[in-house]
Parts: C-alpha cells; sequence; structure tokens
C-alpha cells in the first residue's frame, strides 16, 4: 500500500522503493530466519517516511481536537467522546495502515475519572503532574519538578567538566 502512497505523492522517490520491496527482506537472528513482507523495511533509510506517508490519510481524518504523532506514537486530546470515536477508526484500520493500539502503553491525562469508555479501558491513568510527552513534562508538578532536578544536575557536571578542562 505504501507503495502506491509514494507514487501518487512523492514520485521523485518512487524509483527508490519497488527494487527493496518486491520480495520480502530475510533477517536472521542466530539460526532462524524471519522474512518480513509488511510495511517499511527496519534499518530503511525511507522507512520513516514511508510509514508516515501511509498512515498520513487516516490521521488527518480524525477529529479530535488535538491530533499529533511522531511516528508511530501519536496523541489525541478533546471530548471523550470524539478521541474514542477516533481511536474506534484507527483500531478499524489496523490491517491497511499497520499502526494498531497497544493499550498497554496508551495514556490518559485527565484531572477528572477515568472515562468509562471501553477504548480506554486498559489505558494507565495519569494525574496532569505526573504527564509528560515525548520526555518532555506537560504541567508543573512532580514531573516538572523531576525534569528541572535532572537538567540542573546534568548542566552541574558539565560546568564542573569544562572547569576541569580548563585548569
Amino acid at each position: 500500500m505504501f507503495i502506491c502512497t509514494v507514487a501518487e505523492k512523492v514520485p521523485g522517490i518512487y524509483r527508490f522503493c519497488p527494487l527493496p520491496y518486491n520480495q520480502p527482506s530475510v533477517m536472521k537472528f542466530e539460526n532462524r530466519m524471519i522474512l518480513s513482507q509488511e510495511g517499511p523495511h527496519q534499518g530503511d533509510p525511507l522507512g520513516p517516511l514511508l510509514f508516515c506517508l501511509s498512515i498520513h490519510p487516516d490521521l488527518v481524518q480524525l477529529k479530535s481536537e488535538l491530533v499529533a504523532g511522531n511516528m508511530d506514537d501519536l496523541t489525541l486530546g478533546g471530548p471523550t467522546d470524539v478521541v474514542a470515536a477516533d481511536i474506534d477508526h484507527i483500531t478499524a484500520r489496523e490491517m491497511q495502515t499497520g499502526l494498531h493500539i497497544n493499550a498497554a502503553k496508551c495514556e490518559i491525562i485527565s484531572h477528572s475519572p477515568v472515562p468509562r469508555a471501553s477504548q480506554f479501558s486498559n489505558f494507565i491513568f495519569l494525574a496532569p503532574h505526573e504527564a509528560e510527552l515525548l520526555g518532555a513534562p506537560l504541567f508543573t508538578g512532580s514531573k516538572m519538578d523531576s525534569a528541572l532536578t535532572s537538567r540542573c544536575a546534568n548542566l552541574c557536571r558539565t560546568q564542573h567538566c569544562i572547569f576541569a578542562i580548563r585548569s
């Protein structure tokens, strides 16, 4: 599917895609062989672009007020019913896109109790002061304090190294 998307959206790089994807790639681990037959190959420099191109049409159809994607990590924000509908959309399309929701790694960040929608049943609940996005704290509180303490400690170590180098 992503090969067709490349031909349509970025035809200038299309000629680089069919050769590595005409046949499954063989991955070896010890004495085992695994055929990679779906999606971009691990280690392919074009892999991230190919993956993002293939899921982009689905992401633009989502209705949540906040839709932020970083590769295969997706952040949705808005009213519970809208986010739940978007999760249903992603789940319904996972065979076509390869984007699978791993509920054990998903988080709900809210002041309110966990929503009752079944889409959220296995999600991890976090209070806003515990939340971070891509390693950055989202609100003031324990995560922010921890991040600032860690950054200050790193800065102190760096300054000590610089002074040691100069003396």
